[in-house]
Order: C-alpha cells, then structure tokens, then sequence
C-alpha cells in the first residue's frame, strides 16, 4: 500500500474531528439544522487551519444521503461520503484559482453551471485561492455570484480575503479561521503520537513542534513526520528536536540566565561559541530567553506554576525548581531591563553585522547594567574617594598651623580636581588667565615647618616665608601616589576652554553660511524656472502704422509707445505678437507686456532670430554698450553654464544682421547687484503678480464662503501661474 503522510491520513473526516474552529462548526452545523443555507461562503485564514477540510465536510453535509444523523455531524458512510473523501466526486467541482485565472477559464465553468447535478442535491464549486483570480473574471463572475440557480453552491477559499473585492464580499457569507493555538496543536500532536506508537520523552518537545507550527496544524504535522524520521525506532528524543529546529534546550537557556545574574562573561562567550558551531537559530535564541524571562517574572508575582502539574516530569520540576530560585535572585525592576533589552536587541538583530555578532553585543549590554557591576562601580568610586581624602587629609597636617590661606583652595571630592561651569561666549581665554595670574599672587602662604621637602624650605634669613600655589601642588605630587595631580590642569582646561568657545563661534558662522547658500540656491532655482518660461515665448514686432494688424488676434497686445528699435537714439513704436509652444495665460501676458515696454533690451531680445539656448543666455545678461561698434554683455555667474562659442558667434551674427552693422561682441562674468538683467526683472514683475493674485484671491467672496462653510485653509506658497 502507498505510504499516506499523516498530514493526509489524519485530515479530519468529521465535523467533531475538527480541531478549534468552534464558531464556524457551530455556524455550520445549525444551517443544516435549520435548513438556512447560504448560496455562496468565503472561508479565510492562515494556511494549515482547515479552510480546505471544512469546505469538503460542508460539501459532505449538503449532499450526505443520511442528512445529518442524531448526533448533528456527517455519517461519512454513505455513498456521497465516500466519494468526496476518495475525490471522485462528480458534483463537487474543484478549482485552483492560483493556476486558472484567467477570464475564459472561469467562463467556461460558468457556462456548465446551468446544469442540474448528476446524482446528489446540489452542485458544488469550490474556488481555491480565490484571490488570485484576474479583476476580469471576478467581474465575469459578479452576475453568477449574486443569483446563481438553486442547485449550486460557491465556497471561496483564501489566505488573503483583503485582496478579494469588496463586490465579491458582499455577496458572500464570511468566516475567518483563527490560527490554532499552541495547546490545542500539542494536544492533537499527543493523540496522534499514541494512535501512530511513538514515544515521546517528554510533552515539552511537542510543544517546541506547535511553537515552530505557528498556528498551522499541517505544518506541525510535517514537523512531527521529520522528527520521526530522524529518530530512532519511532523513539523521539530533545536531541532530535533541538537538532532539527536549531532551537536550544530550557536547561540552556535558563544557564544562560542565571551566567547573567552571576556575571560570569568567560561561561557565556563559551556558550555562544558553542551555540554558533551547532548552528542554532539565533532569533529562536532570543525568543526562548524572553519567555524565561516572562515566566520568571510571572512567578514573581504569582503562584502559578511555570509548567502545568498534570505534564510535569523529573526534568520539567527541575526547571520549575531553578525558576524559583531566579525569582528570588533577580528584582522586578531587573527582570523587566533584561526582557526590554533582549527585545530590542532581537529586533535589531537584522541590522548586525552578523547574528553572532548582535547576539554578544546584547548580552554585553545586558551585562553592563547589571545591578552586579553597578555596585560594583559604586563601591570603586566610594574607595577612590575616601583614598582621595585620606590623602588631602595628611597633605594638610604636613602643612604648618600657622598657614592662614589654605582653605581658599577648593578640592572637589571626586576624580575630577577642577569643574568648570558650561561654557559662556561672554568669557574669553585670556580673562580666565589674568584672572588665574591674581588668585595665584592673592594666595601666597605663609610658612615655617620642618617638615616641609628640604627643596621648598624659604631662607632662614627671611623674615616672611611664603609658600606658593605651585609648591602647594608638589608636596600633592609628592604625598598623592594614587591619584597624581597635573601641575597644568589649570591651564590645560583654559586651551580646551578656548577650542571649544572657537568651535561654537565656527559653528554658528557654518550654520549661517548654509542658510544663506540654500537660500541662494533656491533663488537660482527660481530664475532658471522663469528663465525657461519667458525663454519659450516668441515676439512678432510691426509698426503701428503697418496695414497688416489684425486687431481682434487674441495673441496682440497694445502698442508699444516710442520704443528704441537699436542702439541708436531713433524711436519707433510697434504693435507686438505673441507666440509660445504652450497656450499663455493672460497674467503672463501682462508680465511680457510690461517687461518689453519699460526695458529696450528685452524688447530688442525678442526681435532677434534666436534658438532657445541663446536667447536664454541673453535674457541672463545685462548690456554693457562701449561706442557703436562694441557690446559687452555681463553674464550672471550662475549662469555662465549656458555660454558656448558658438552661441557667442550665432549672437554676434543675429545683432550685426538686426541693426545692419558689424558689431563685436564680448560676453564677460560679472555679478553686479546694481545692474538687473532682464531674466531678474521678469522675476520682479512675475513675483509682483502673485502677490496680487493671493491678496485677490483671499479678498475674494467666493473664497470666504468656502472658508466658512468647509473650514478651509488656504496656503498661500502653493499659489502658482500655470
């Protein structure tokens, strides 16, 4: 006989044998009873929950020849039964939507549809994967759906109902299947080991299969087939299922814990060498050190035991014992870094440079906010200090009675002999020394001690002796071996006083620079925008006395009044025409109209037979006129991208032939705030008229009423000319 895998040979065969799921069997169950039967079902969840079993039993149900005997389930005998078990089925009809989605398959069973079923009540369609189905067959199957004959029945099966259209929902009967839990995986997992003779060490093994399941009871049952494979004479053991998961044993990861607590590093390094050569799962790794970790801080709290009584053996009291021991070993506050570091170093995992790697960064952490470590660290700090000031203490007593300033020098009690305030801009480096200089000369010390080094003693014949500041800080050098005192702490500070007051001043001046080049940037942004816009235009210019105007062309504007045509002084006033690859607005039009009527340069631009590039270049320079034969144009730095030889050529060319002389031409870089090229003054009107556009348009009474009606706010930057 063919070997069955037991994911197949235990699919349930019944409604009672179906595990969790209660509320859609219920639901079920009592529409047979009650003989209201939806025409169409949607059955979601995730996958190995039963969605495929429970569409097949419900297929059973409607065409079982007994009709549900007394005890409200299938008889899984008859005739109907046996063929939907076996697939042979004629009537139910199974469709992979994953591999038939496309609109004329699902049209070709749609056209069988019409049919009456051949030997049982109703005919079944049962659409697997439903969401893969194509936009097209879904709407070829909306009319079916919604009025389908009384003999047919739709079950729709998914893994992902959001991807379905709500149509198609709405004319469905939905139920969701919930991902089984753990026990009730490790319960069915348990009955299947009895009925199949496999032994089991121990329950917590099939638990570590359901874990890894994830809901999914097929998946828990392919685990358990390997697990049987690798074992020994249907005997399966902790070895097998760690090896097989890469998962580690409770004993392990409680040792790690209590390594922790003892902060003993050398044992854990160990440890994770040795996880990382067997291969382990590391993120599984994490998972079983925050459930520890939760279990120790429920039994802080609680009596509930760890590991249920009915399932305990030998090894599960010995992992109660040692979580009750950590329990009393480790505070609550404590319990609940560890867990909020582990957790976070899980979730950073991804980011390490390698598993291994992320791993012993987070058990450092964990180790270096040990409560261990950090009396430690206090008790470190508590001996330097008394050290410190039973030094301080003898310095003073070798000093004479006599000594009247002593007391002026301040020692904080700490490493640190010197603290400064933060650093203030108002107070300088060379303030702090002259400063420094008369403190020193104020606290010269008076003293006679024979006890004093014999190469500090004054003169005898000195009437005053006077101990200074710097020998004051040698007899420290000399008495304080532990913590040695630098005879240019002072000025050492005052340099690094100075560097960072110098840092701080550089800084801000940084800060200002960008802002103002971003600033400049934008502005450029700006001209080159209006740049290309105005460079698209193109300008007819006729006399106003010529025959040929058309006055009603919508592209005309008004008349030009006593404009200069060249470099001469002679005047002639024209009619103008428009013309722009794209339709112009009437706001640009006003722009262009003003711009050519009070700027010459601009309006002799535009008569020139240009291409696009050169007449940029020309809308970004100003003119610069030496005598009639010579024309200097100063180009805007930001724009000196646009310069080429031949566009200087092709100008100088078009100027000779528009005023009909040779002309020489010299385009030169020069940024001069005073002088504004036309490209700058078009930005100058352009900007003008939006500010007159937003205060019209906020002014507007249309505007209001629907900033009353609706609540509206109007964002004035977003305001444009298109």
């Amino acid at each position: 006989m063919t070997y069955q895998i037991l994911a197949l040979k235990w699919r349930p065969k019944k409604f009672s044998e179906i595990v969790g799921q209660a509320h859609i069997i219920k639901a079920m169950i009592r529409s047979f009873i009650l003989n209201r039967i939806h025409h169409a079902y949607i059955l979601s969840g995730t996958r190995g929950s039963g969605k495929t079993t429970i569409a097949r039993l419900f297929a059973k149900g409607l065409n079982c020849e007994i009709q549900f005997a007394s005890n409200n389930d299938v008889c899984g005998q008859c005739k109907n039964c046996l063929d939907i078990e076996s697939g042979c089925f004629i009537d139910l009809i199974e469709i992979d939507a994953a591999s038939r989605s496309k609109v004329e398959e699902t049209r070709e069973f749609l056209d069988n549809m019409q049919y009456a079923p051949s030997q049982s009540q109703f005919k079944i369609y049962l659409i697997d994967e439903a969401h893969m189905l194509s936009r097209h067959s879904f709407n070829a199957l909306l009319k079916t759906l919604e009025e389908p004959p009384h003999h047919v029945k739709f079950i729709l099966i998914t893994t992902d109902h959001q991807k379905l259209p709500e149509t198609i929902l709405s004319r469905c009967l939905q139920f969701y299947l919930k991902p089984l839990s753990t026990s009730q995986i490790t319960t069915q997992l348990q009955y299947i080991c009895n009925q199949e003779n496999i032994n089991i060490n121990d329950i917590h093994l099939l638990e570590l299969l359901a874990n890894s399941a994830k809901g999914s009871m097929r998946d828990a049952l392919n685990l358990l087939e390997q697990a049987i494979i690798l074992g020994d004479s249907n005997h399966i053991t902790s070895d097998v299922i760690n090896n097989m998961l890469g998962i580690l044993d409770v004993d392990d990861s409680i040792s790690l814990i209590e390594d922790l607590m003892n902060g003993n590093i050398n044992n854990i390094m160990h440890k994770i060498d040795h996880y990382s050569n067997i291969g382990i799962d590391w993120d599984h790794f994490f998972s079983e050190i925050l459930t520890i970790l939760q279990k120790i801080a429920i039994n802080q709290f609680t009596s509930f035991s760890t590991i249920q009584q009915h399932n305990t053996n030998n090894k599960s009291k010995n992992i109660n014992h040692r979580i009750h021991n950590l329990r009393t070993k480790i505070s609550p506050e404590t319990i609940q870094l560890y867990y909020q570091i582990f957790l976070l170093g899980r979730q950073e995992l991804s980011y390490a440079p390698s598993y291994r790697i992320g791993t012993e960064m987070t058990i450092l952490r964990a180790l270096a906010f040990s409560p261990i470590n950090i009396q430690s660290k206090k008790n470190s700090n508590k001996n330097d200090i008394n050290k410190f000031n039973d030094n301080l203490k003898y310095c003073k007593n070798s000093l004479p009675q006599s000594t009247t300033h002593l007391n002026m020098l301040t020692i904080p009690k700490s490493k640190t002999l010197i603290k400064k305030p933060l650093i203030s801009n108002k107070i300088h480096t060379n303030t702090n020394t002259i400063e420094l200089q008369k403190i020193q000369h104020q606290h010269n010390l008076s003293v006679v001690d024979r006890n004093l080094p014999q190469n500090i003693i004054p003169n005898d014949n000195s009437s005053n002796h006077q101990l200074h500041l710097g020998d004051v800080t040698k007899i420290f050098n000399t008495h304080l071996v532990s913590n040695k005192i630098p005879s240019n702490t002072v000025s050492e500070i005052l340099k690094a006083r100075s560097k960072l007051i110098n840092y701080h001043d550089n800084y801000n001046k940084t800060i200002k620079m960008k802002a103002k080049s971003d600033k400049n940037i934008e502005f450029q942004k700006k001209l080159a925008n209006i740049l290309k816009r105005f460079s698209d235009i193109n300008m007819t210019a006729i006399p106003h006395d010529s025959k040929n105007i058309k006055k009603n062309d919508k592209n005309l504007l008004i008349k030009i009044n006593s404009h200069k045509s060249n470099i001469n002084t002679h005047r002639v006033d024209y009619y103008i025409y428009l013309d722009s690859k794209k339709p112009l607005h009437v706001i640009m039009k006003d722009i262009f109209q003003e711009a050519v009527q009070f700027d010459p340069w601009i309006f002799q631009i535009y008569q020139l037979s240009l291409l696009k590039p050169a007449k940029q270049l020309l809308l970004s320079s100003w003119k610069q006129i030496v005598d009639d034969n010579k024309l200097y144009l100063n180009l805007l730095t930001c724009f000196q991208h646009l310069y080429s030889k031949d566009l200087h050529n092709a100008i100088q060319l078009e100027i000779s032939n528009n005023l009909k002389m040779p002309i020489k031409l010299y385009i030169i870089k020069n940024d001069n705030f005073v002088e504004k090229t036309p490209i700058e003054y078009l930005y100058i009107l352009y900007t003008n008229k939006i500010v007159q556009l937003k205060q019209k348009i906020l002014i507007d009474p249309n505007t209001k009423i629907i900033q009353s009606l609706f609540n509206a706010k109007f964002y004035e930057e977003d305001i444009q000319i298109f």
